[in-house]
């Protein structure tokens, strides 16, 4: 038999009136541990791990191959989150900004390789909006701009019994970059009749940057 999990979780979140308007602090965390047992093996009793014939043919409870016990397959995943937005007016328009930063490890043995992932990120975001009166009906615009960032630590080994091999260098071992850029406007007015017409507008720029620390290595960069 071979399977389970555990799972630690906690959210909160907390809001107050500030400079005219209201903030809120959220926080996330999560604890993660999972063992993977992949598929059953046909033909194999429960508890024999793939070992001999069934002779329970339609036994839905079946063995775990050998394999996902050889390799200790699991996943563990630790993960912070913090963030804040705040709203209010601002010299006569509405203002709606935010940020928020993540840390998240990843342990995870697999078949024949073992994936240790290490990431931080983190993002702002900023719009401003206006409504006016116009003789067709409310004509109201949305603007801003959004930006996130996120740096991996990635690293791969061999598999020797869930762990890397003793003295061995990695398989893999590079830092990964990504950076995203937002701009976007949206309009909407109202139309007699109830109707009303939107129309909008974004643009996005992202870039990879990949730096690999193995000899032999080069630089995977790419936008």
């Amino acid at each position: 038999e071979y399977g389970g999990y555990e799972r630690v979780g906690f959210n909160a979140r907390v809001t107050r009136p500030l400079a005219g308007g209201e903030l809120s602090l959220t926080a996330n965390l999560l604890k993660l541990k999972a063992d993977n047992p992949g598929s059953v093996a046909a033909g194999a009793p429960f508890g024999k791990r793939g070992t001999g014939a069934d002779p329970l043919e339609n036994d839905p409870f079946r063995g775990v191959w050998n394999t996902y016990l050889v390799f200790v397959t699991r996943k563990e995943v630790d993960q912070q989150q913090l963030g804040a937005r705040w709203t209010g007016a601002i010299g006569g328009f509405e203002g709606d900004f935010s940020f928020y930063g993540v840390h998240r490890a990843v342990w995870n043995p697999i078949p024949v390789d073992l994936i240790d992932l290490d990431r931080n990120g983190g993002g702002v975001r900023g719009a401003l909006s206006r409504s006016y009166s116009t003789g067709a009906g409310e004509l109201e615009w949305h603007a801003g701009v959004d930006l996130d960032l996120q740096s991996d630590d990635r690293k791969e080994w061999g598999n020797d019994d869930g762990a890397p091999p003793l003295g061995d260098p990695p398989l893999l071992s590079q830092d990964e970059d990504v950076r995203g850029l937002g701009v976007f406007l949206q309009v909407n007015l109202e139309l007699p009749g109830g109707a009303d017409a939107l129309a909008g507008l974004r643009y996005d720029s992202h870039r990879f940057e990949a730096k690999d620390w193995l000899p032999g290595g080069g630089d995977d960069s790419g936008d």
